[in-house]
């Protein structure tokens, strides 16, 4: 099992339609995927499509269930850092039969607590903010006590290419400081994206091909960690 943190620097970085979108693009290639939510996203459950049916109780927290979806990936609400942070909690999760875990962190705070679980960490990104650059360093910092790397993979997202000068000097300069090869195919800006949470749809449904390209080639990456 792969288990990948989703993380970003400031709210509507895109943390919760890439985790979607890669969700169902891994699960319609076969693989079992499980989506472990830290507190509720009403976005996440709406854009996922739950099914009524609940999926195996897990022992460690006997009120979360897992939800079968019908984008073919699954998920996990958890009620707070408290529960991820437990080591039995964290072992009997890697002992689930899936072939990756995606964990969403509802904030900075929880970072320290899935940090023990995750193998690799993906930063979203906005880089519309001015101080992107520091604030994916800062973040940076709160897992750089891992025995892994810090962050794994960076995916610029929401790229207007009318700003291309702005965005390439932050992209070069986080190539320069994080490697070259940790930073994913920029992702460019749809507002059509913003409807897919009410629709049930992912982005392969939307006919821009170059949104595809770059969400298929983000999908090779996560697989290739």
């Amino acid at each position: 099992m792969k288990a990948i943190t989703l993380v970003s620097t400031f709210p509507g970085c895109g943390q919760t339609t890439i985790a979607v979108n890669l969700a169902a693009a891994l699960a319609e290639q076969g693989k079992q995927v499980l989506i472990v939510s830290l507190g509720d996203n009403e976005k996440l459950i709406r854009w996922l499509d739950i099914n009524e049916g609940k999926g195996e109780g897990l022992d460690f927290v006997k009120s979360d269930m897992i939800y079968h979806s019908r984008r073919g990936a699954d998920l996990l609400v958890l009620n707070s850092s408290d529960d991820i942070s437990s080591g039995s909690m964290s072992s009997d999760l890697k002992h689930l039969d899936y072939d990756f875990l995606f964990l969403l962190p509802a904030s900075e705070k929880d970072c320290p607590f899935v940090n023990n679980l995750s193998d690799y960490v993906l930063v979203c990104t906005d880089l519309s903010h001015s101080d992107e650059v520091e604030a994916i360093i800062s973040l940076s910092q709160l897992f750089s006590d891992s025995q892994k790397s810090s962050l794994s993979l960076i995916v610029p997202n929401k790229i207007n290419t009318k700003e291309w000068e702005h965005n390439s000097e932050q992209l070069f300069t986080l190539a320069e400081y994080f490697g070259y090869e940790k930073i994913a195919d920029p992702i460019p800006f749809c507002e059509r994206i913003h409807d897919l949470p009410l629709t049930g749809k992912t982005v392969w449904e939307i006919n821009r091909e170059n949104l595809k390209d770059a969400f298929n080639s983000l999908v090779e990456k996560v697989k290739e960690l």
